[in-house]
């Protein structure tokens, strides 16, 4: 079964799901329910670790606006290369995907990424984004506010953002976040909280998610997804593969990334 059947077939599934159970939403938790659970959490997770790969390639080392919206469309020539056309003016830099493959495990990313630079108070850089993508066999849209600091030789990213998306699996997503994300050598982490509705109003707790380019989630992140009904945790140990767990069933899913 090629890429597309797989994906084609995980959201039908998905969305069966959704038709199956939808009348017993808030009484006793069935082996379906848990499952269904488990992916809607798992496509918040992935979708937001997309956001923040996104959000990151905008990190850059500048002193004025104009340098940064210069050194991200170079930034994204370098990490992207052929598949990227980039234009910046003034302080804007506009950076068009297409079929692209990279850094933080971010594949198959087509669509666009619009960043304006600008100082807060004296020389403080942070940056107003509008995104509109599909990536990793998912889509999603959001504008978000971006601010910048450097530690040590890493840069750390305050992160606030508003959007939709559908994730790999079909859940209809949309949501506000504001998050931190944290960019080292070759890595990112995310850690924060989103919010929003699709299915119900939820919330998630991202802690400790780290993306390496090339590679599934690292070991040791969590995810949380709490709704009306019930919590579901979900954890990783740097597979194609995440752990899930809730009101005393537990199992296994598989990660976008692990088809790539």
């Amino acid at each position: 079964m090629d890429r597309g059947s797989v994906v084609m077939a995980c959201a039908c599934m998905f969305l069966a799901g959704l038709s199956a159970c939808a009348g017993n939403d808030r009484g006793a938790v069935t082996g379906s329910d848990a499952e269904l659970e488990s992916e809607y959490t798992a496509d918040v997770a992935e979708l937001a670790g997309t956001e923040a790969a996104l959000v990151a390639l905008t990190a850059v080392a500048a002193e004025t606006p104009e340098e940064a919206a210069k050194n991200a469309a170079d930034n994204a020539s370098e990490a992207y290369g052929d598949c990227v056309e980039v234009s910046s003016t003034g302080s804007q830099v506009l950076i068009e995907f297409e079929g692209c493959s990279g850094q933080w495990g971010v594949v198959a990313l087509s669509g666009t990424l619009q960043a304006n630079y600008q100082l807060d108070g004296v020389d403080d850089l942070f940056a107003t984004l509008q995104v509109d993508v599909e990536a990793n066999y998912a889509q999603i849209s959001f504008e978000a506010s971006v601010g910048y600091a450097a530690v040590g030789a890493s840069q750390s990213l305050s992160v606030t953002s508003k959007g939709r998306g559908v994730g790999y699996r079909g859940a209809e997503l949309g949501h506000t976040s504001d998050y931190v994300v944290t960019v080292a050598d070759s890595c990112l982490s995310v850690d924060g909280k989103f919010s929003g509705s699709g299915r119900y109003d939820w919330s998630t707790v991202i802690s400790g998610y780290q993306a390496c380019t090339g590679a599934c989630p690292a070991p040791g992140g969590m995810v949380t997804r709490s709704g009306p009904v019930r919590t579901v945790k979900l954890s990783f140990d740097g597979s194609g593969t995440a752990a899930w767990s809730t009101d005393n069933r537990s199992g296994s899913l598989s990660l976008a990334c692990g088809l790539f």
